[in-house]
């Protein structure tokens, strides 16, 4: 839509209907990539696969096709049948792309690097509002340790590939997110339970732009992990944005 400025002269400015579909996805290790057997339809929670090797209970499950993309967690699995814990609101055929993985990043990628991405449907651009990360342990938190360990020596990176590679923030400690513009909060273990920590950065805000990703020249939203997370009861990071309406 136009919109005038006060001014004697005109600016068209063209804002995204804000009606367009909403994404809010976990970044995902993919460890298997099944090939669908049979379509899915919509309100499916069984998809048939050619082989459910290595795919266990607890695992996120990705389906990408043309402007389509659908994520859940994966309940059981059986006869090369995946079972997950929401019905698809999409409908694919035998050609979409399939990921299976690990959504708790609590990885060791000390020894080599382990990549976390979102990626979106391969006919379509995403604008990427808000990244939030998620990190629960037995130890207490501050500032100076990553989670309750202690602070990283290489840290996380978070960055876009497109094209090149674009590196958003490097994390080594608790306070480096807060100096990197995301807002933290911690929880108490209280009265029992575990210790959390929140990181939560708004682009839009925080740097005045989204960030736009294009599938139809593969890009990906990363996490790179360089160091042994392990010791984390968990470790999880979510995207939250739109599917762009040109």
């Amino acid at each position: 839509m136009a919109y005038k400025t006060s001014s004697q002269k005109e600016m068209d400015v063209y804002l995204q209907d804000q009606t367009t579909e909403s994404l809010d996805c976990y970044l995902q290790v993919t460890n298997e990539t099944p090939s669908l057997t049979a379509v899915i339809n919509v309100d499916d929670t069984s998809f048939t696969v050619d082989s459910i090797t290595g795919i266990s209970a607890g695992d996120v499950i990705t389906v990408r096709e043309g402007t389509n993309l659908y994520q859940s967690i994966v309940l059981s699995t059986s006869v090369n049948t995946i079972n997950v814990n929401s019905p698809s609101d999409k409908a694919f055929t035998t050609a979409a792309t399939v990921d299976v993985g690990d959504w708790n990043l609590n990885l060791d990628g000390s020894s080599a690097t382990i990549t976390a991405c979102f990626c979106p449907p391969p006919a379509s651009k995403v604008d990427i509002y808000r990244v939030n990360v998620n990190i629960t342990d037995g130890a207490v938190m501050d500032s100076s340790k990553f989670g309750g360990i202690s602070a990283l020596t290489k840290g996380i990176l978070l960055r876009v590939k497109n094209h090149v590679n674009n590196n958003l923030n490097i994390v080594v400690n608790n306070i480096g997110f807060s100096e990197q513009g995301y807002s933290v909060e911690y929880d108490p273990k209280a009265p029992a339970g575990v210790y959390g920590l929140r990181a939560s950065k708004n682009f839009s805000k925080e740097n005045g732009v989204a960030i736009r990703l294009d599938g139809s020249i593969g890009d990906e939203f990363q996490l790179l992990i360089q160091d042994d997370l392990t010791d984390l009861t968990l470790v999880d990071v979510t995207i939250c944005g739109h599917i762009v309406q040109d």
